[in-house]
C-alpha cells in the first residue's frame, strides 16, 4: 500500500526542543495525511483500511480517497514504531 498526497510546503519547519513541554513526546507525521504538518494528528488511522499492492490518492483534506489503483512499484510498508535518534550532523535548509 502506498499513497499520493499533495504537499505544498517549500521550506523546512524548525522545531526548537526548548519550546516543548517537559516530558512531552513529539510525533512527526510520516503518512503525509496530517492537517498539522509536520506533526502527527492521528490521520494515519485511516491507512489501516489500505490494501497491500494498491496506490491510494487522497484529497487535500487527508480523509477522502479520490482514487485507488494498482501500485506499479509496490514496496514493503515502512513502520514508524521505532523512535528516530536526533542527528548530530547539520541539515540543509
Amino acid at each position: 500500500m502506498a499513497r499520493l498526497v499533495r504537499l505544498t510546503a517549500t521550506a523546512s519547519h524548525k522545531i526548537d526542543p526548548a519550546t516543548l513541554p517537559p516530558g512531552k513526546m513529539l510525533s512527526i507525521c510520516v503518512c503525509g495525511l496530517s492537517q498539522n504538518m509536520p506533526f502527527c494528528d492521528g490521520a494515519h488511522k485511516i491507512t489501516k483500511l489500505e490494501e497491500p499492492g494498491k496506490l491510494y490518492i487522497y484529497a487535500a483534506d487527508g480523509k477522502t480517497v479520490l482514487e485507488v489503483r494498482d501500485d506499479p512499484t509496490p514496496t514493503s510498508p515502512a513502520t514508524a514504531s521505532t523512535p528516530i535518534a536526533p542527528s548530530s550532523s547539520p541539515t540543509v535548509s
